[in-house]
């Protein structure tokens, strides 16, 4: 399997933890106040489901078909904008006494590792893509035989 293959693998296996952890701590009625889960915790849970949708969908598309890369681009995009959002709202809850310090400082770093993987996938991605049209490019110049 090629070294991009593991890496995302690894970015879907942490956002998997990271959506199992929002969901057993939202779901905690004695952290979160009933009136706060409709509206808090319900966005922090699609946020955390987010994260995993477009790590799938990104993965879905291929890096080697041209049509699909921006595809591709968006939805991780879209991956680090969800965790980004989640990280948002996790501190909201902080400041809010919903968690002590160690459950706030757990939380986000789960969150900011998945970012910061989906960062580097998405940065090794825009590279190869870019590496493979300069090819492209190369062995098919503009207004030359095909």
């Amino acid at each position: 399997m090629e070294k991009s293959k593991i890496a995302e693998l690894k970015v879907l296996t942490e956002a998997r933890k990271l959506e199992k952890h929002t969901l057993i701590i939202t779901g905690n009625e004695k952290r979160f106040p009933k009136k706060y889960r409709i509206t808090l915790c319900a966005r922090m849970q699609v946020e955390a489901f987010d994260v995993v949708s477009n790590i799938t969908e990104a993965n879905d598309y291929s890096l080697n078909r041209k049509d699909e890369q921006n595809l591709r681009f968006m939805a991780q995009r879209s991956a680090m904008r969800n965790c980004k959002n989640l990280i948002n709202h996790v501190e909201l809850a902080y400041s809010m006494k919903f968690m002590d310090a160690a459950s706030f400082a757990y939380w986000s770093n789960m969150a900011n590792t998945v970012r910061n993987m989906l960062a580097a996938w998405y940065k090794s991605d825009k590279n190869r893509a870019e590496n493979a049209n300069a090819e492209n490019r190369s062995h098919n110049p503009p207004g030359g035989e095909p």
